[in-house]
């Protein structure tokens, strides 16, 4: 089995992201266009043990205006799979959290101190 980012699960998200952080004011600090985190993105998507990474622009953002990172991994049944997936599924949203309180969003460090599971952020 393969897990992947459905793409209208991906756009029913970031039309709600949307909402609370529309483009038109960018991000808090202004770096909206910064392509260094979705390359960071990959890079820890492939440390934590993803089958595959994918890199690419576009998408609802129009092509040329953004660079994403995504990724898949298969899962077997296998015990060294399970412990990829637990990592892969924990380190990719938690780039998003990451992303969202590195920009200044006090509302995003706020959400991330009430989770059960907060992601460890120096930032």
């Amino acid at each position: 089995m393969a897990l992947s980012g459905d793409p209208e699960d991906i756009n029913t998200t970031d039309r709600e992201l949307l909402k609370l952080f529309p483009r038109n004011k960018h991000l808090a600090n202004g770096s909206d266009a910064i392509a260094h985190w979705p390359i960071l993105n990959a890079s820890i998507n492939t440390a934590s043990g993803t089958t595959w990474v994918s890199f690419h622009h576009g998408g609802e953002t129009g092509i040329g205006h953004w660079v994403h990172a995504g990724q898949v991994i298969v899962r077997d049944g296998s015990k060294a799979a399970d412990e990829r997936i637990e990592r892969v599924l924990t380190a990719y949203p938690g780039m998003g959290i990451a992303r969202l309180i590195d920009a200044g969003y006090d509302e995003a460090r706020a959400a991330n101190k009430r989770a059960k599971k907060p992601v460890q952020t120096p930032l």
